[in-house]
């Protein structure tokens, strides 16, 4: 099937609307223009390759020239992909077919990314053990992927398993210094010390679940709990509690005004 032409009366219900729901790739150019209609022969290769996952439209810039000034067109032929309505990306001119269906393929879930959607799915209903095994498989067939990683070590957390999350935790090699990153180091050190004072049938007061009410933002009830855990504790669990509120300061921002209150209280408890 050839591709329809839009103009600029239907641009926004063909184009944009249909990027909601899958990839569309848009092919400027002109019906006088030959090397437009080489590219015109790959391009139907292309479709037919990736059939119902793509949607592919084309536009004769002298025919709707206010689409192309819009998105600042150069030169033609040109390709442009949308998504969710709007341009990701593009090329210009005449690209092999092949050249093609790989830049294309970029813009499709791997099969990682497929598992680690189903995961977060599971996990939002409840099925956190079977979300774990869809994580796991993800991360063996990205193993470099770190908010996949993330996202197990989270669920371990969830599910009480304090020593699968540290052990995948510690397989993290990144230099990344995410928010999220430092959080989960926060959750971690409040888990394994909340166990370890279990064991120990230490007094101290156990601090609530990080993740649950930062999620909800009652960063405050965990803050209060900290500042407890410092006052009340050893050297090591005032470092751990320490810690963990400073990446809540951290993810915050220096500029909050909890955040100031709060280490004006750390200070005077530390000092």
């Amino acid at each position: 099937m050839k591709p329809q032409f839009v103009t600029n009366e239907n641009f926004k219900d063909k184009v944009l609307a249909t990027s909601r729901d899958i990839p569309v790739m848009v092919a400027f150019g002109a019906r006088d223009c030959g090397p437009c209609e080489k590219l015109d022969t790959a391009l139907d290769t292309v479709r037919e390759h990736f059939r119902a996952r793509i949607e592919y439209y084309k536009i004769d810039v002298k025919e709707s020239p206010e689409i192309a000034e819009h998105y600042k067109l150069d030169s033609i032929p040109t390709v442009m992909i949308f998504i969710n309505s709007r341009k990701v990306d593009e090329f210009v001119g005449v690209w092999p077919t092949e050249a093609i269906i790989d830049f294309i393929d970029q813009f499709f879930p791997s099969t990682s990314e497929l598992l680690q959607k189903q995961a977060q799915s599971l996990a939002n209903s409840k099925e956190g053990v079977r979300a774990k095994a869809l994580l796991d498989m993800a991360s063996l067939l990205d193993p470099e992927n770190l908010e996949i990683k993330l996202d197990i070590v989270n669920l371990a957390l969830d599910l009480g398993q304090i020593e699968d999350a540290q052990h995948h935790f510690m397989s993290i090699k990144s230099k990344n210094t995410s928010k999220r990153l430092t959080m989960l180091a926060a959750r971690l050190l409040l888990a394994q010390n909340n166990q370890r004072s279990d064991n120990e049938n230490s007094n101290a007061s156990p601090v609530p679940d990080l993740n649950k009410h930062v999620k909800l933002g009652q960063h405050t009830i965990i803050l209060d709990a900290l500042l407890d855990r410092i006052q009340e504790s050893q050297n090591s669990d005032k470092d751990t509690a320490r810690k963990a509120m400073l990446a809540i300061f951290e993810m915050l921002g220096d500029h909050h005004p909890d955040v100031i209150y709060y280490r004006r209280q750390l200070a005077s408890s530390l000092f």
